[in-house]
C-alpha cells in the first residue's frame, strides 16, 4: 500500500515498490552470475528489468490516451524506437504500414519480452529487428552490413519515457538518421517548465531515482535537448498530464 505523501515526496513511493519487488529477484541472479557484482550498469539493468516487468503496463495505460494521439495512424516505413522497453511501443503501430520495426534496447533482459509482444500482436518476425545498444552508441551501427541503420535512412524515430537516461548531446543522433522529412515522435517527463519549487525537488531526487530505474533522472531539460539536437523544419508539443507533481511530460513531434 502507498504510503499517503505529498508530490515532491512521491519517488519514495516508486522507491519502496522497486526494493519490494525487484531486490530479491535481483539477489538470486547475482547468485546464479556472480560476474554481476563487477559490473554496476549489468546489476542496475538486471533490477530495472524485473521493476519494468511489473510496471509497465501500468505506466502504458496510465498514458495511453497520449500515446494513442501522437503515434496511432502516423508511423509507417522503417521505424526506430529508442529504449524500447518491453515492447509497448507496438500496441500503436499498424504492423501493416511499419516495414520494419528496430527496438534500441541496451537492457538485454527485455528483449524476450519484446518478442512476446510482437507475436501477441501477430507481426512477423521479419519486421522485428532488436539492438542491444544505447542511442549514444548508434553512430557506431552504421558501417554494420546487418543493421539497416544509417544517416538519413529512417521515416520514424520513437522515444517514449526514455531520453529522461539519455545523455542530452546523443538527441543529435536521432536527427541524424532521420530521412529528410522524417519525424521524430516523443513522449517524455521533463523538467517542470514554470515551478522552481518541484524543479529542486526533481534535482534533489535525481541522484537517487538514477540507481532504481535504469538512469532515469527527472531533471532533464530534454526540448531543449530537441532543440539543438539539429535543423529541424517543425517542431510541436503540448504539456500532458499532471503540473502539481514530478513528473509533467511532453508530447510531440519535430520533422526533418
Amino acid at each position: 500500500m502507498a504510503l499517503p505523501l505529498p508530490p515532491v515526496l512521491s519517488p519514495l513511493n516508486d522507491l519502496i515498490d522497486c526494493l519490494r519487488y525487484s531486490l530479491s529477484p535481483t539477489i538470486r541472479a547475482v547468485f546464479r552470475k556472480p560476474a554481476l557484482l563487477l559490473s554496476p550498469s549489468a546489476l542496475r539493468r538486471e533490477f530495472f528489468s524485473h521493476t519494468w516487468a511489473l510496471a509497465s503496463d501500468g505506466m502504458d495505460a496510465g498514458r495511453k490516451e497520449a500515446k494513442q494521439k501522437l503515434l496511432e495512424g502516423k508511423v509507417e516505413g522503417k521505424v526506430l524506437d529508442v529504449g524500447a522497453g518491453r515492447g509497448v511501443t507496438l500496441r500503436y503501430l499498424d504492423k501493416h504500414k511499419v516495414e520494419l520495426y528496430i527496438a534500441l534496447e541496451p537492457n538485454v533482459n527485455m528483449h524476450r519480452a519484446i518478442m512476446e509482444e510482437a507475436r501477441a500482436l501477430d507481426w512477423r518476425p521479419s519486421q522485428i529487428l532488436l539492438l542491444p545498444y544505447t542511442l549514444e552508441e548508434l553512430p557506431s551501427l552504421f558501417s554494420s552490413p546487418s543493421v539497416p541503420i544509417s544517416p538519413n535512412s529512417l521515416n520514424h524515430v520513437l522515444a517514449i519515457l526514455t531520453l529522461c537516461s539519455c545523455h542530452q548531446s546523443s538527441i543529435s543522433n536521432i536527427h541524424n538518421v532521420l530521412k529528410p522529412g522524417g519525424t521524430f515522435l516523443f513522449h517524455e517527463h521533463i523538467l517542470h517548465p514554470s515551478s522552481r519549487w518541484i524543479r529542486t525537488w526533481q534535482r534533489f531526487w535525481s541522484p537517487i531515482v538514477v540507481w532504481f530505474f535504469d538512469g532515469c533522472r527527472l531533471d532533464k531539460n530534454t526540448m531543449e535537448g530537441i532543440g539543438r539536437a539539429g535543423e529541424w523544419k517543425e517542431v510541436e508539443c503540448e504539456t500532458v498530464g499532471r503540473l502539481d507533481g514530478l513528473y509533467p511530460a511532453v508530447s510531440g513531434f519535430a520533422t526533418k
